[in-house]
């Protein structure tokens, strides 16, 4: 509704920008798919390279790693936008989505899982 986006990729382009609001209805349109539910769950794997070279891939959000509730969704970052987080996380038989937009390395991880676990307790 109040996003203008001028690329797919979300990297800053002059003219785009986006609200929380319509983050966390994109979000909440892709958490309805299985296999995209699936997906940002993953937190390690392993990929492998023409030849069988293999590596360890990290999921680069650490509440996946940190935050026993936490299901998965999307970072990012641009010199712009600042961290970004789109999270989800599930307890019993909820589930609460969050969106933090122009967030700092120091702040993003506490302030998403404050954000989700007061959610998932009311």
């Amino acid at each position: 509704k109040d996003s203008h986006f001028l690329n797919a990729h979300g990297l800053t382009a002059a003219g785009q920008y986006s609200t929380a609001r319509d983050m966390i209805r994109l979000a909440y349109a892709a958490y309805q798919n299985p296999e995209i539910r699936r997906l940002v769950g993953v937190r390690d794997t392993t990929f492998t390279y023409h030849g069988a070279k293999t590596i360890p891939v990290k999921n680069s959000n650490d509440l996946l790693h940190t935050y026993p509730s936490c299901t998965g969704m999307k970072t990012g970052f641009t010199e712009a936008a600042g961290r970004c987080l789109v999270a989800s996380a599930s307890r019993g038989e909820k589930t609460v989505l969050a969106v933090l937009l122009g967030s700092t390395m120091d702040d993003i991880w506490r302030d998403a899982e404050t954000l989700l676990e007061a959610s998932l307790q009311h």
